[in-house]
């Protein structure tokens, strides 16, 4: 017969391990949730809502910013990555303490390295978004707090769902009801064949994404690329998610990432008003 699925096989041997991640990442997961504000929890009065947006921004200077950030600011390219997604978002949102959820897999796992396939998971995380700290702080506090979403995976959402109808919620309400941003700290997914041209005036491309390779979720960002281009991608339903922020998601973070790159000490409510302001002029 088949092989059995990695996740089917980490079941079989983790024995009581599993049990005990299940309990350690749903305790995390109630602490990260309480009292936070999920942005796309109730569906949006839009025109046309329960439309699906996908694109990508395919940028080559973006690539080299972000390799020059990392070296400057001494840390990974994930956790850059992640702070400026995370300065974009909660411009936009207009949230200084912002809920994501990042994917995980068992790539950083020592007792599951040896599967073949991946086992994508969700780990909650809170961003502090104070307009005073500066952007390489901002990071570190992004890399500090995604290490430990990591190893807060959701790898039993029953758990999870069982903890939160006891608060009077469901998993259905809550996975999905803020930003996915795919996990890149084993390396960038391979760019996608995909459309590289700058527009006219511009150092990026925006293009429709034909088809959506990661993780879904109302909003989801992702991450491809190497150290010559990288991509952006974006998919919002737009039942939840604004067509407008939506569209300028993409721009909004390829501006935060070109700022911090400019002003290594830039304040987060520097880059933040920047953003909202290009938001407001288009």
């Amino acid at each position: 017969g088949p092989p059995p699925q990695p996740k089917d096989q980490a079941e079989a041997e983790a024995g009581d391990r599993l049990a005990q991640a299940a309990e350690r990442s749903t305790t995390a997961w109630l602490r990260a949730l309480a009292g936070a504000d999920l942005p796309f929890v109730a569906r949006r009065p839009e025109p046309g809502a329960g439309g699906i947006i996908q694109e990508t921004l395919t940028s080559r200077p973006a690539a080299t910013r972000l390799e020059e950030l990392t070296a400057v600011l001494g840390t990974d390219a994930s956790a850059v990555l992640l702070a400026a997604v995370s300065v974009a978002l909660g411009s936009h949102l207009g949230l200084r303490s912002l809920p994501l959820q990042v994917v995980t897999s068992n790539r950083h796992r020592s007792d599951t390295e040896d599967y073949l396939g991946v086992l994508a998971q969700l780990g909650p995380m809170t961003v502090d978004l104070n307009p005073d700290q500066r952007f390489g702080d901002a990071v570190g506090q992004v890399r500090r707090r995604s290490l430990r979403a990591y190893s807060s995976a959701l790898w039993s959402p029953a758990a999870l769902d069982s903890a939160l109808r006891g608060t009077g919620r469901s998993a259905d309400e809550v996975l999905g009801a803020t930003c996915t941003f795919n996990d890149v700290r084993g390396g960038f997914p391979a760019v996608m064949d995909h459309p590289a041209q700058p527009d006219p005036g511009k150092d990026h491309a925006v293009r429709p994404l034909p088809w959506w390779p990661y993780q879904g979720g109302r909003c989801g960002i992702a991450v491809a690329g190497d150290q010559e281009l990288l991509q952006f991608a974006v998919r919002a339903d737009t039942a939840y998610v604004a067509p407008k922020l939506a569209r300028s998601l993409l721009p909004a973070i390829d501006t935060v990432l070109r700022l911090a790159h400019e002003r290594t000490d830039a304040l987060v409510g520097e880059l933040t008003a920047t953003v909202a302001g290009e938001l407001a002029d288009r």
